[in-house]
């Protein structure tokens, strides 16, 4: 339960009307009521810092720059096109959250596509979480409440926004009522959604992971104006919900599907490919075993970290797969490399802590055997080194999303230059 609130009010205010305390009065009269509301969860202290819990995979705690998952009321959005691993990602940074609180977790799967199975395929808990399947909007918001208030649940995954609506009543079906043009009713469900949840939310310390599906935008749309105008995302593309589902989220993570990745044998892999993609049996031509995903962040207000990208990799119906991600950032760092014949693995040839004799024992010992050992060590090294090379990350944004920041100095808090380098304003 949150702290109980306690008045605000100093019981040892200065007599007669405020306006005419002097400042050493007003001082001593605003310590005094600040001292008192410390316990109140609505109002934050000058200490206050938000407690990060790391998503536990390099490309969206150190690439991405969000450093961890936020609460005190945050909404984190994952968004993008069919296939491309929405869902996955948002059970399997849940699965995170919930492996280093021991906290249970609520998902609520408006799509119907989902399953317990799957979540706990994506490692969630299948004995602390609560999952729905609701039929309407108005009943999921009652939820939760209901999990914040009395189970103490505050990481809430809600799949997907295009289909978070109020239920139609089966008798405007019937009279054919229900088909007449309501343009803004699924707009108007949301904005619903986030206000009343909000203060909630704040008071509760909870977080929601939102899934939301692109769609093609429609130029001559009154919709395709508004976004236009107001997105902050790519203009290609509009985002079901309206124009809250584009300002409530303080993190949003597009994500685009690149290419299903099915293993070679090692002499038929390109040099950029080693390490990375799963190695064939000769001879054979498997299936794709791997999605090549590109993150990419458009708003991230936690920490500031403004536009990167970085490649997630997932395995389809199992959750994704960091291992191929700390590879791929190893061999572009050079903490993969080859002197002549030989391989190392370590920040330079004197300093490394693994040497394989040549390509083929490297690649089956970091991807084929996969030598926890080893990739361990190379895991920290490559963590501690992000942060020191975050040029190599730095997402490319538009000119429609400069010119869009630019129109908005003053409510944003991160300005880009023309090449998509970022810093605090």
């Amino acid at each position: 339960m949150p702290p109980k609130k306690v008045a605000t009010r100093a019981t040892s205010a200065p007599s007669g009307h405020a306006r005419n305390w002097t400042p050493e009065q007003r001082r001593t009269a605003f310590l005094a009521a600040r001292k008192a509301a410390s316990d109140d969860y609505q109002v934050i202290q000058s200490d206050f810092q938000e407690n990060l819990i790391p998503y536990n995979h390099i490309i969206l705690d150190k690439v991405l720059g969000l450093k961890g998952i936020a609460r005190h009321g945050t909404v984190t959005q994952f968004h993008g096109d069919e296939g491309a691993g929405k869902t996955t990602t948002a059970l399997c940074a849940a699965a995170a959250y919930q492996q280093q609180t021991g906290e249970p977790i609520a998902v609520f799967d408006h799509e119907g596509t989902s399953s317990p199975a799957f979540a706990a395929k994506c490692g969630i808990d299948p004995e602390l979480l609560f999952f729905m399947q609701p039929t309407n909007v108005e009943d999921a918001i009652i939820e939760h409440v209901r999990l914040m208030d009395e189970m103490g649940v505050r990481l809430f995954v809600n799949d997907s926004i295009p289909y978070m609506d109020s239920k139609v009543d089966k008798k405007l079906i019937y009279n054919k009522k229900a088909f007449r043009a309501n343009y803004g009713n699924h707009a108007k469900s949301m904005s619903r959604f986030y206000k009343m949840l909000a203060p909630y939310t704040k008071e509760f310390d909870a977080s929601l992971f939102m899934v939301n599906q692109t769609r093609d935008r429609i130029d001559d749309s009154t919709e395709a104006s508004w976004a236009n105008k107001y997105s902050y995302t790519n203009r290609i593309y509009t985002l079901p919900g309206g124009r809250m589902c584009r300002f409530a989220p303080s993190v949003m993570v597009e994500l685009t599907l690149e290419k299903a990745l099915a293993p070679k044998e090692v002499g038929d892999m390109k040099p950029e490919e080693l390490f990375i993609i799963d190695v064939a049996p000769t001879g054979t031509k498997p299936d794709p075993t791997m999605n090549l995903v590109r993150a990419r962040t458009l708003k991230n207000k936690p920490t500031g970290g403004g536009f990167r990208k970085g490649d997630i990799y997932i395995r389809p119906g199992t959750g994704w797969d960091e291992t191929p991600s700390i590879l791929q950032l190893a061999r572009e760092l050079g903490f993969i490399a080859n002197s002549g014949a030989k391989w190392f693995v370590g920040k330079s040839k004197e300093d490394a802590f693994a040497i394989y004799a040549n390509k083929a024992e490297a690649v089956d010992a970091l991807v084929v055997k996969r030598d926890l050992d080893v990739i361990c060590k190379l895991r920290t090294l490559v963590y501690e080194s992000v942060d020191d090379n975050l040029s190599m990350f730095t997402a490319e944004v538009s000119k429609e999303e400069l010119e869009f920041l630019d129109e908005n100095k003053a409510s944003s808090t991160t300005s880009f230059n023309i090449e998509g380098e970022d810093e605090l304003a």
